[in-house]
């Protein structure tokens, strides 16, 4: 079962529109971005992966602020306040 759990998590990280005519350019949606959904603590096999889950819900995590800062633009709201 972790294997389909891994797979899952790769599937929501991978880069959106990647592939052949990709602009690089995030798709514009009328409805904000959601967040990526965290792995359990399960979804990890600890063996020490290259592309562990947790880098993978990182780097959408990254991406997933780039997309929101960018919705907030495109429906003229303010970017958002960075909690310290």
């Amino acid at each position: 079962m972790r294997g389909a759990r891994a797979v899952a998590v790769l599937e929501r990280c991978l880069p959106i529109g990647q592939g052949q005519g990709y602009s690089g350019r995030m798709p514009v949606s009328i409805d904000p971005p959601q967040p990526p959904s965290k792995p359990e603590p399960g979804d990890c096999c600890g063996g020490g992966c290259v592309n562990c889950v947790y880098d993978l819900y990182e780097t959408a995590l990254e991406r997933y602020a780039l997309q929101l800062a960018q919705w907030r633009a495109t429906q003229g709201l303010p970017p958002a306040i960075k909690k310290q």
